[in-house]
């Protein structure tokens, strides 16, 4: 049986249009490889206009990693972090996050701080729980832009605004939300700003990004240096390096651009999922929905089932194939449902299907009870 995707979020689903075009530039790579330099070289240049068309933030330094783990891996080890700084991240972190930040802790004997958020908080409420971290050591404030388990809008911009005040870093987690809805760096203003384009941008993996505030570039250490720097520059000058990664994707790279002729959602399509939101609320018995977001058809809708048997695990992804992001937290059962432009009208049937499928069974237990 064919599996229905419903996990865009955490999987992705790369654009026909960009395997293409990857593919051209590789075959001209291929066939003449002095092309790449006359290709880096454009993608430079083209840099100023996907911060202004993507990212809305003139005033912020653009670098490619390949995903959004390394981006923050190489900023976490470029900040310049002492003895008993204190970093402040969320409880609703990718295990990327707290890996990467348990690590820096470990080896700079910084302290990091879990702000307890949960799905329902409002804006005030997750930033109070930030806020009460905070003390005169804390040094980062790092959150999700949207959250991956639930699909909460983080308030990240109030979060910069109190951090700009007590001189604190406010990195970005990007990568639920880049693509999906409109970013406005110089509106939100934080410090950093992470991601990657092979979720919501619908690109092939392999490529990340970060968006550094240029007035800190000479405050963060340089992690790395390339042979152009090496060439060009003195080792110990103290400046950013964020480009210097050795071999790049730079056929991936070039594709960028098109990111921003992104296709939009149609009136078809977002008549889909506004019915499956519908259908979805018609089990209020047995279903909560937490939380939704849906931009022109593209977005999550967050479920928590109310009465959760043995059963469900294999209703879902044995019987109907069907693959969703799922948390299980406090004995109790959610699961977060990405769609986007690829979802069908057959997969939005299979899925009410299966809960369907499970309402009744739910309530034939408790009838034989």
């Amino acid at each position: 049986m064919i599996k229905r995707y419903f996990d865009y979020a955490g999987l992705g689903k790369a654009r026909k249009d960009i395997i293409r075009l990857e593919k051209k530039y590789k075959i001209a790579i291929s066939n003449h490889p002095l092309k790449e330099d006359e290709f880096l070289e454009k993608i430079e240049n083209q840099k100023d206009l996907i911060k202004k068309n993507l990212f809305f933030g003139e005033n912020y330094q653009l670098s490619y990693t390949r995903n959004t783990t390394e981006a923050l891996t190489i900023i976490t080890n470029s900040l310049e972090l002492h003895e008993n700084d204190e970093i402040i991240i969320s409880s609703l972190e990718h295990r990327s996050v707290v890996n990467s930040w348990e690590l820096v802790c470990l080896k700079k004997k910084c302290i990091l701080k879990i702000a307890e958020v949960d799905f329902d908080y409002t804006d005030e409420q997750i930033v109070d729980a930030y806020l009460n971290k905070v003390t005169d050591k804390t040094k980062v404030i790092f959150c999700p832009h949207i959250d991956r388990n639930y699909g909460i809008i983080f308030p990240v911009k109030k979060l910069s605004e109190f951090s700009i005040k007590r001189n604190i870093y406010t990195i970005i987690d990007g990568a639920q939300a880049a693509g999906l809805m409109s970013i406005d760096l110089d509106d939100i203003n934080c410090s950093i700003y992470i991601g990657s384009f092979h979720k919501w941008f619908n690109f092939p993996s392999a490529l990340g990004f970060m968006l550094v505030k240029t007035n800190l570039i000479t405050s963060l250490s340089r992690l790395y240096v390339g042979g152009k720097r090496f060439k060009d520059q003195n080792l110990i000058e103290k400046d950013f390096a964020g480009d210097e990664l050795g071999t790049r994707n730079v056929s991936l790279e070039m594709c960028v651009p098109k990111a921003k002729r992104l296709v939009e959602g149609n009136n078809r399509h977002i008549k889909k999922i506004n019915y499956l939101i519908t259908q979805l609320k018609g089990f209020k018995e047995n279903i909560k929905i937490l939380n939704y977001i849906n931009v022109k058809g593209r977005g999550f809708i967050t479920i928590q089932f109310l009465n959760v048997n043995e059963n469900l695990e294999k209703l879902f992804y044995e019987k109907y194939n069907l693959i969703v992001g799922r948390v299980i937290k406090n004995n109790k059962y959610y699961i977060r449902i990405s769609y986007d432009l690829y979802t069908t009208a057959n997969d939005i049937r299979y899925l009410l299907k299966a809960i369907r499928k499970y309402v009744s069974t739910i309530e034939n237990v408790e009838k034989n009870n």
